[in-house]
């Protein structure tokens, strides 16, 4: 599982840090601002910080300051686990072709263990029930086996198994979906991610 790692690793500015997401919640950014800045300079490389600093600057219009922190976010770890690459191409400051892996596959296992209640519930997504059907219809002889290019929960294998006689394989984004995917009885789960091509679908590496 990727986790996002929040502490600056210093016990007294984590706890200031705690005022700092209270300040945030009463939105009184300029005191939080304040707050980030003094803490940064107390822990220079602490990503986490200046990523929140940059947030923080954004929203009151001091673009100057979200540039410059999330270049320091990105200077520190150039794997970008927080998305400030991601922040910058918004800026208009850069223009990367795609979002690094390791943001992806962070963001993703901090939803993953509610991404099934979200997606099924909230949004009454109904497409692994609406292929079930079709393939039981177009196919009552069921496969032996089906190539799943899915997220890695395995919500859409349990909904159409029936329609496959043994083995499947899934191709997931994230480590932490793994064991939920299991407990649906997966046959084999291979993490991996799909990048888009030019004009011939997607490979998958």
């Amino acid at each position: 599982m990727s986790t996002l790692i929040r502490s600056s690793g210093d016990f007294h500015v984590d706890r200031q840090y705690d005022f700092v997401e209270l300040l945030l919640a009463e939105k009184d950014f300029h005191a939080a601002f304040d707050l980030l800045q003094s803490l940064v300079d107390r822990v220079p490389n602490w990503a986490w910080g200046w990523y929140k600093l940059g947030e923080v600057a954004h929203v009151l219009g001091r673009m100057d300051v979200a540039q410059t922190s999330w270049e320091r976010v990105i200077a520190l770890d150039d794997t970008d686990p927080y998305g400030a690459g991601a922040m910058l191409n918004l800026m208009g400051v850069r223009d990367d072709d795609q979002m690094p892996a390791h943001f992806i596959e962070t963001l993703f296992d901090q939803y993953a263990d509610r991404f099934d209640t979200s997606l099924v519930q909230k949004l009454e997504y109904t497409v692994p029930e609406r292929l079930g059907v079709a393939v039981s219809e177009l196919h009552p002889d069921r496969f032996k086996a089906t190539l799943d290019l899915g997220c890695g929960t395995g919500d859409g294998w349990g909904r159409v198994s029936a329609s496959f006689r043994s083995s499947q394989w899934r191709r997931s984004f994230a480590r932490y979906a793994a064991p939920s995917a299991k407990a649906r009885d997966l046959r084999h789960l291979v993490q991996g991610r799909c990048i888009a091509t030019a004009a011939f679908g997607s490979a998958c590496v």
